[in-house]
């Protein structure tokens, strides 16, 4: 499942997409109204999230919740913090060499977006919104390192 942010209005919403269905890969527009969500329950199939509140029949475990959606939320903030605008995504369930050919074809489709992510056992019980923010805060170091490198220093 692929999720994305802020790509409905983006000049390269139909080259992504075409790449996405020419890899067949499962993705989505994420709506602002979800950014307050942890990303697991944003990569769960339609027609769970669609049933309400993950329970016992949802996930096959007769009054308990799996593991994998257990997690707690960051003890950051997150819930008051403000949408953000600018583009993201979130490959999850995805192998390296599937993350990497769909890199490689956004690029050769002319794709950029610098806020891509890969879910992990970690960033999977934050929420989009906190996600983001660590992912400014990693483009920006990166972009910085990157200047000093062009310099020479």
């Amino acid at each position: 499942m692929i999720l994305l942010f802020n790509l409905e209005n983006h000049p390269s919403r139909a080259s992504l997409e075409s790449v996405l269905r020419l890899k067949k890969a499962e993705f989505r527009h994420v709506p602002e109204s979800e950014l307050t969500l942890p990303l697991f329950q944003l990569v769960i199939p339609e027609a769970l999230r669609k049933a309400g509140p993950l329970g016992a029949n949802a996930l096959g475990a007769p009054g308990k919740l799996s593991a994998s959606v257990t997690g707690k939320l960051p003890a950051s903030p997150v819930s008051a913090a403000p949408a953000f605008t600018d583009p993201m995504i979130i490959f999850a369930g995805l192998s390296n060499q599937e993350v990497s050919d769909l890199i490689d074809r956004m690029n050769q489709a002319g794709v950029r977006i610098p806020l891509k992510a890969v879910l992990t056992p970690t960033s999977k019980d934050w929420t989009p919104v906190y996600l983001h923010e660590h992912l400014k805060e990693e483009h920006a170091a990166y972009e910085a390192w990157r200047k000093q490198k062009a310099k020479g220093n």
